[in-house]
């Protein structure tokens, strides 16, 4: 962030202190008339009346620091970084004669465009139960093919600008007449909503009570246009209304909305005029501008009273007059309809017939096609596909039916057409009526035929496996695989999509991911297996690359695994397997995860070792996740070795880092630190930005343990930063929060001042003071030996340097601080250093708990709720510093919660965190059964640094009730246990120093070991 930008804030913070100060004055004077009155009975009344006005003025000053607190209040984090999306149709070039209602629309979101006149948000919204707070609702009603969703998005351009966190549109498909798919589940729409803003769940099973608060949490700060096209009533509509007051909705809906609530504003919307609906059959627009309307004197006036003032029926019968046809022949065709009541609307099947037969063959066939597979939107590549053409060619059919009204753009006005929309009336038609019945010549519906539609849709599925695969795998190429032969061969498609220049894979994953799941629908051939094996791969691969989508995800391996077994395909089928298991890992069901990936290694041996070495880190993560920490290292050695062997640079820092984590939860910081920073500096030569910043945060998390706070905070702050930047997520946010809130502040503000005294300006005469006192003893007081004085500056100079070096880290002093060129001492330079500073205010007791409850926060909201739980003994561990109840009741929430869940290894990490926390306090009883039960727990885990870590509480907390000899047993087996395992390299040396000062402690030694220098064994 700029200089300038952090320059607000802080002149608006100066403001407010300038206001409380002139508070204090005024309060001072009130203060000294009221005694004046008091004491001086006979004082004028005119002091009386001083005194009661400046109390007054220090009652209103005190409310007007109160509102500026208030409105100065930093934004939800969420809004600052919620991206602007413009997801919205083009608008349609034939929009008439709906100037009214636009106009009444407009005025009804004047309070928040800015745009005519209106009255207060309060005073307009009636006397209805809602409160000024929460969005403004406006929603469109009327009959099928009437314009409601057209008039939405008009509005939409209108108003865009005044809505800068964008504009987002959901079909909810829930006309009952003519529908052609079943209406959305409130849930399923929430998680795109959410995930549209940059706030996505992490699990699938979030019910949808808290979804809909979670999404009315996240947009309360947000300035957002949510459009809710063909909502089924207002009960599908309500779970999905934001929350902010700076946000509005238009819903269009055929119901009447009768059961919405008095703040929603209504509008039904009726048919046309006679002068528009001619306005429209007449009015030229694009590419049509050139050709005439042929008409014969009163037949446009006929057509229009035929169409029932319907835009849709009316734009179908001037696409027909524009491909030459004469006005007789739609009003034939209206008036030999019968009245037929499709969709309320007699002339849209009528009119939708006649452009149809003037329509060249390919367009027909293309459109048919588009309504057999169902797709809701359909890019140039996959039309190629179904029509067996190339692009260019498919792009110029698209282009042509958008013309003639029988498809919709949907991109933003102005930019390129990426996508195409079917119009949800003229699908049901195609989908519901016989070729025959839509006047297809006999010859033509053999392209028509069920046959022909069957090998279409193996051409889209063999497309879209193509473009998945290349997609996924530029995504993350190492977690793909290691041979191209595992890949199963399938034919090619006649035509192989590129990806836009424009646009990234995890874009194009987004727009297509529900096309993809409509296309594993379809009815295709069967022959092809390894077609859908590898699109339903390549769709869990996408999945797994952004942690979204989880149901899919999971759906779409189960579904590769079973393809795997009807292909005989022994590799699939091992392949498949241990992605599953890595899903299981991460969904927290690490048993089933280390059934699935053993059964993996097994299918997978005897090919690339690779493949082996890779279930069998998936057995190791998952083992040391359960608490069987000391198996779980075995698998990764094993897995580590293989892939330093194989020269797999990507795969072997990714174990690393999980040998790294172990290490860290074992305790042996200095190896975790070794391993994580040898991890990041490979995925930063690799390029790989992600992993980079996740090795980071586990390195953040062990300088912290380590006492180097500083570097912790520098990295960790650039670590959120990458991730928030990438679109990582509130859970990357939450993650770095938490380590950030645990880091010492005293130690933070100690380590910066040591560092300040080196690098800054204004501290130069302390730091001279101090160069002389040190030379000063140095040389004994005399200076004469200019040689030894200037060895003494030097050596001073350098010591520094390399302190600043240490407590600052080798990267973050680069771009913090300059002037290390020369021999004098370095400086404070650039935008880092300026960023330190500012970070400063950051570093109390009180933000670090508020940094630790938004952390827990947000993992809650998304559903992760082992996180929760885990950074929920963390903010215990921070409250026990001020109050030991509340600390306490965090904690033993969290170890309850563990439980519960099934994670022993937490459960008794908790529990112990537990019992040091008592300990301290003095809460011998209640310590000794906290660790008592923790060391229960660790017996039934390979986790022997666990089970020694529990153990020593217990052994302080029985010495202190006086149950000497029961202490010295505990500790006695944890000295023997301790030196066991270091010699298996299985205890860091930290720890065991830690039991044996225990054990001399408990049974009476003078000074602990490290004091006492050698001691015998006995």
């Amino acid at each position: 962030m700029s200089d300038r930008t952090r320059a607000d804030p802080a002149a608006r913070h100066r403001t407010r202190w300038w206001l409380v100060l002139l508070l204090i004055a005024i309060g001072g004077c009130a203060g000294a008339l009221a005694v004046l009155g008091d004491v001086f009975p006979q004082a004028p009344t005119v002091a009386i009346i001083g005194a009661g006005s400046a109390a007054g003025a220090l009652g209103a000053a005190g409310e007007l620091v109160r509102r500026l607190s208030k409105q100065e209040e930093p934004p939800h984090a969420s809004a600052a970084r919620a991206p602007r999306a413009m997801d919205v149709d083009s608008r349609s070039p034939l929009f008439v004669g709906r100037e009214e209602d636009a106009r009444r629309i407009l005025a009804e979101l004047a309070p928040l465009t800015g745009r005519g006149a209106g009255r207060g948000r309060r005073a307009r919204r009636g006397s209805g139960r809602r409160e000024a707070a929460g969005p403004l609702v406006v929603a469109v009603t009327g009959e099928p093919g009437i314009g409601k969703s057209e008039l939405a998005t008009q509005i939409a351009y209108e108003v865009q600008d005044a809505f800068p966190h964008g504009i987002l549109r959901r079909e909810l498909f829930g006309a009952p007449v003519g529908a052609t798919r079943a209406p959305r589940r409130p849930q399923k729409v929430l998680t795109g909503l959410l995930r549209a803003i940059g706030a996505a769940p992490q699990r699938d099973d979030i019910g949808l009570e808290s979804l809909s608060q979670l999404f009315k949490t996240r947009t309360e700060r947000l300035r957002l246009l949510l459009i809710l096209d063909d909502a089924r009533d207002f009960e599908q509509v309500k779970p999905l209304l934001p929350g902010g007051d700076g946000c509005a909705v238009l819903i269009t809906s055929t119901d009447t909305l009768r059961d919405a609530p008095m703040y929603v504003h209504r509008h039904p919307l009726g048919p046309l005029g006679p002068e528009a609906s001619e306005e429209l059959l007449r009015r030229p627009a694009g590419a049509d501008a050139p050709e005439p309307v042929p008409s014969a004197p009163g037949d446009l006036a006929a057509i229009a009273r035929e169409c029932g003032g319907r835009p849709l029926s009316l734009a179908l019968c001037r696409g027909a007059l524009r491909n030459g046809v004469s006005t007789r022949q739609p009003l034939e065709e209206l008036r030999r309809d019968d009245g037929e009541q499709l969709f309320s609307d007699h002339g849209v099947a009528a009119a939708f017939r006649l452009l149809l037969r003037e329509r060249p063959e390919d367009e027909r066939l293309l459109l048919f096609r588009l309504a057999q597979t169902g797709l809701t939107s359909i890019a140039p590549w996959a039309a190629a596909a179904l029509t067996g053409k190339p692009e260019p060619d498919a792009t110029a059919l698209l282009e042509a039916l958008c013309n003639r009204h029988l498809l919709r753009r949907a991109h933003r006005e102005g930019g390129p057409s990426l996508r195409y929309r079917p119009v949800k009336e003229l699908t049901s038609i195609l989908r519901s009526s016989a070729a025959r019945e839509l006047g297809v010549a006999w010859p033509e519906r053999v392209r028509w035929s069920h046959r022909r539609t069957v090998r279409a849709v193996d051409r889209l599925l063999a497309a879209y496996a193509r473009f998945a695969e290349d997609t996924a795998i530029d995504r993350s190429p190492p977690e793909w695989g290691f041979t191209e032969s595992a890949r199963p061969a399938v034919p090619e498609p006649d035509s192989v999509p590129r990806l836009r220049e424009d646009r990234t894979p995890a874009e194009w994953f987004a727009e297509e991911r529900q096309q993809i799941q409509l296309c594993l629908q379809l009815e295709h051939s069967g022959a092809p297996l390894a077609v859908e094996w590898r699109l339903q791969r390549a769709l869990a691969a996408h999945c797994r690359a952004g942690r979204v989508y989880w149901a899919d995800w999971r759906a779409a391996l189960e579904r590769a695994t079973q393809l795997a077994l009807r292909m005989n395909d022994r590799h699939a089928y091992g392949t498949a397997l241990l992605e599953r298991a890595e899903l299981a890992g991460n969904e927290g069901h690490h048993i089933r995860a280390v059934e699935l990936a053993a059964e993996a290694r097994a299918m997978l041996a005897g090919g690339d070792e690779r493949w082996e070495a890779r279930a069998a880190r998936a057995i190791g993560v998952n083992r040391y996740r359960l608490g069987h920490r000391d198996d779980g290292e075995r698998d990764l050695r094993a897995a580590e070795a293989v892939f330093e062997r194989r020269g797999d640079r990507w795969w072997l820092a990714r174990t690393r880092c999980n040998l790294g984590e172990l290490e860290r939860f074992r305790g042996d910081y200095e190896r975790a630190h070794a391993l994580l920073a040898g991890a990041r500096a490979d995925f930063a030569a690799l390029g790989d930005a992600e992993q980079t910043a996740k090795a980071g945060l586990l390195l953040g998390e062990v300088l912290g343990h380590m006492g180097r706070e500083l570097e912790a905070w520098l990295t960790l702050r650039g670590v959120r930063a990458a991730l928030e930047d990438s679109g990582g997520g509130s859970w990357y946010r939450a993650r770095c929060l938490r380590a950030m809130g645990r880091l010492d502040v005293a130690k933070l503000w100690r380590q910066y001042d040591e560092c300040d005294l080196v690098l800054s300006p204004e501290q130069e005469k302390e730091r001279e003071r101090r160069l002389r006192d040190f030379v000063y003893r140095g040389t004994l007081g005399t200076f004469g030996d200019e040689e030894r004085v200037a060895g003494l500056v030097d050596a001073w100079r350098r010591r520094h340097r390399e302190r600043v070096r240490t407590l600052l880290g080798e990267d973050h002093a680069r771009e913090c601080t300059g002037g290390w060129d020369d021999a004098a001492l370095p400086h404070w330079s650039g935008d880092g250093a300026r960023r330190l500073r500012a970070d400063r205010g950051e570093w109390t007791a009180e933000a670090s708990v508020g940094g630790v409850e938004e952390a827990r926060r947000l993992l809650v909201e998304a559903g992760d709720e082992w996180g929760g739980y885990r950074t929920l003994l963390i903010l215990g561990e921070l409250r026990l510093r001020t109050d030991v109840r509340a600390g306490l009741h965090d904690m033993e929430e969290a170890a309850a919660g563990f439980e519960r869940l099934g994670h022993r290894w937490w459960h008794a990490r908790a529990l112990r965190h537990a019992a040091d926390a008592l300990y301290r306090r003095r809460h011998y009883r209640e310590a000794e059964e906290k660790a008592r039960a923790a060391v229960l727990v660790y017996r039934g885990l390979s986790n022997l640094s666990g089970r020694l870590r529990a153990q020593v509480p217990l052994g302080y907390a029985l010495s202190a009730l006086g149950e000497n000899r029961a202490a010295m047993e505990v500790l006695e087996e944890a000295r023997a246990d301790a030196l066991r395992g270091r010699e298996e390299g299985i205890v860091p040396d930290a720890l065991l120093e830690e039991v044996e000062n225990a054990y001399d402690r408990v049974v009476g030694a003078d000074f602990p070991r490290r004091f006492a220098g050698t001691r015998s064994a006995a």
